[in-house]
């Protein structure tokens, strides 16, 4: 086995190593995000609709502030702040209306969001770390191919000493055989 498959070998399993790496954090950041409450509380005359109305801007909120943050690159100590008021969840949790549908989608819309931005996020990890082996090869390979120039230099200069003196001894044979065939 070369000494080139072997460092193949040891970039992949250190990839994989990072890969795990990077997934277990994410799962620890994914696990440490924190929903707070608000203790507001809501006139009994408010309307089912502006409740609903109230969760989406919320929601949208957010969504806002948590893409914000992923692109500003904010702390892992962030939490989200998003209130959810006790009437408005229990209400459409209960009821079975259209409003109850709603609710449901958006959830089902964030789940899919979240599952996807996860997805991304590892397939972007990967690639990083793939991007990372490939420079790692690139910089092996062209000290290789160095390595490999001076070999050749270093042999075409033997070669050419070796040939120098092939020549002299040649020519001392060549001169010998015509001082000895001019004695005979």
């Amino acid at each position: 086995m070369s000494v080139a498959s072997l460092f193949g070998k040891l970039r992949e399993h250190e990839i994989e190593i990072h890969r795990l790496v990077v997934q277990k954090s994410e799962d620890k950041h994914n696990k440490s995000i924190a929903l707070k409450g608000c203790k507001q509380q809501l006139d009994s005359s408010g309307s089912e609709e502006e409740n609903i109305s109230l969760l989406s801007r919320k929601f949208s909120k957010f969504l806002r502030k948590r893409q914000a943050s992923k692109m500003y690159g904010s702390s892992d100590d962030e939490e989200a702040n998003l209130c959810f008021l006790d009437s408005i969840t229990s209400s459409m949790i209960s009821t079975s209306s259209s409003k109850g549908t709603t609710y449901y989608e958006l959830l089902d819309a964030f789940n899919e969001t979240h599952d996807e931005a996860n997805r991304l996020a590892l397939s972007l990890n990967w690639l990083k770390g793939l991007n990372n082996w490939l420079e790692n090869r690139v910089k092996y390979l062209e000290e290789e191919l160095s390595k490999t120039k001076e070999d050749f230099e270093n042999l075409n200069l033997v070669y050419k000493i070796l040939l120098a003196i092939l020549r002299q001894k040649l020519v001392k044979i060549v001169n010998f055989l015509k001082r000895r065939s001019t004695i005979f």
